[in-house]
């Protein structure tokens, strides 16, 4: 072969090397500046999610100094949600007691259970000294006490709608006086999942039936209305298989009297519990008890809900004031079924002979 030709031909084969090199360079280097981009990427995801929690908790903590500012008792010491702060006690295992988490948020306070994603009950006040606000913020949040593993996503809830539910809330929105405090009735920790025509319809004509009925029937100087409303879960029926749908919502409500003005108005403090099923129906069975009766005849799990006072037990100062609240609740709720239970269902039949 001819000298000149074998030199072209060793330049061209010199030139192709470095051309290959350079490309397989070029494609390394872009890999490189890919998978960086990508790692910044995840980074700058991670960064903007710790500051968002960050900002939250923040935002938190803001909100609990102008609770402070507005002298909600409770903010100092959780205890004063609850009737002569007791906090019912569940029967658990030792080895179930990290699952459930206590939550303070200020002006009221939830029980929550980790596991099942649901909360056990919230614990609140009226605070009637406050002025109203109207708010219709729907923006729910997660718990900044609660570690994101322990609680589920907002987007989670993304779908509930075509299943016919919705995330009703434990501590009602309409209690909560002021806007802010409104907002954090949003909590995923305060919602459990309702179905629709029952949140809409039977759960949300007991919230106002029992509201009217406790602003008016424990209105003395020194009174105080307690309330804990609560879910039974259920044992196999969950929303992509994390979040629990409850099988039954329930409330106990508390007027204490024990720290009223007038003496002759201690003794008349009341006490009941109702509890509805979950069903998508828009009118249902609610059945009313005194509350040692619904202790035993569904929250096994409780040692007490409301603590003995004296003689006074579960804050029954007087079981006609609970049948006269009862009865106000029966005029302003005409829709549903009522059924009284145990103790209760006897003692209004010894009032109302003709019941």
């Amino acid at each position: 072969m001819n000298i000149k030709v074998m030199y072209f031909y060793l330049l061209i084969s010199l030139f192709l090397a470095y051309f290959l090199v350079d490309v397989v360079c070029i494609t390394r280097e872009g890999h490189r500046i890919s998978n960086t981009d990508l790692t910044h990427a995840q980074q700058k995801t991670h960064t903007c999610k710790k500051e968002r929690r960050t900002s939250l908790q923040a935002e938190f903590e803001k909100f609990k100094t102008e609770i402070r500012n507005k002298n909600v008792k409770s903010i100092e010491d959780q205890r004063h949600l609850f009737y002569q702060y007791y906090q019912p006690i569940l029967k658990t295992r030792l080895t179930d007691v990290s699952r459930f988490k206590f939550l303070d948020v200020g002006f009221y306070a939830t029980l929550y259970d980790t596991r099942n994603k649901v909360p056990v009950y919230s614990a609140y006040k009226l605070y009637l000294y406050m002025k109203k606000e109207s708010s219709k913020n729907r923006h729910w949040i997660q718990n900044p006490d609660l570690s994101v593993r322990e609680q589920p996503n907002v987007k989670d809830y993304i779908g509930v709608g075509e299943l016919k539910l919705d995330r009703g809330h434990l501590y009602p929105h309409v209690y909560a006086p002021t806007k802010f405090m409104k907002k954090y009735t949003n909590f995923i920790t305060n919602i459990a999942l309702q179905y629709k025509k029952f949140n809409m319809n039977t759960w949300k004509r007991m919230e106002s039936a029992l509201y009217k009925a406790a602003t008016k029937m424990c209105i003395s100087p020194g009174d105080e209305i307690f309330f804990l409303t609560g879910v039974i879960p259920s044992t196999d029926n969950f929303f992509k298989n994390m979040i629990n749908i409850p099988d039954y919502f329930w409330t106990a409500v508390c007027c204490d009297t024990s720290k009223a003005q007038n003496e002759n108005d201690r003794r008349n403090g009341w006490s009941f519990a109702y509890i509805v099923k979950n069903l998508n129906e828009t009118s249902l069975d609610i059945n009313m008890y005194f509350v040692k009766d619904f202790l035993r005849d569904w929250y096994g799990q409780f040692v007490q809900i409301f603590s003995n006072y004296g003689n006074v037990q579960e804050c029954l100062f007087n079981p006609t004031k609970t049948v006269d609240v009862i009865q106000e609740i029966f005029i302003g709720n005409k829709k549903d079924r009522f059924y009284l239970k145990g103790e209760l269902l006897h003692f209004y039949k010894n009032i109302h002979e003709h019941f």
